[in-house]
């Protein structure tokens, strides 16, 4: 954890579920499209969290990538924790 945001690897749904509870408020996801078996947007979101999705990897990571990944982090509400995966 770095400040209010946490880096981590793919969380289980059970893990997603209980991050409100763990004072998040939202979830950054930066895999690529194909990466993930269902997507996790609904899942998020029915567990009353903000998701954001912006695709890169360590090859194709572009100062946009960044930019929306801070605006994210920066729009989360205040004293909240935000997870990216």
């Amino acid at each position: 954890m770095i400040g209010p945001v946490t880096v981590a690897g793919q969380p289980t749904d059970e893990e997603l579920r209980s991050l409100r509870s763990q004072g998040y408020s939202t979830v950054i996801n930066i895999r690529m499209p194909g990466e993930l078996d269902e997507p996790e947007g609904p899942k998020v979101e029915a567990a009353g969290l903000r998701y954001v999705e912006i695709p890169y990897t360590i090859q194709t990571v572009t100062e946009d990538d960044v930019r929306r990944v801070r605006e994210a982090i920066e729009s989360a509400p205040p004293g909240s924790k935000v997870l990216t995966h």
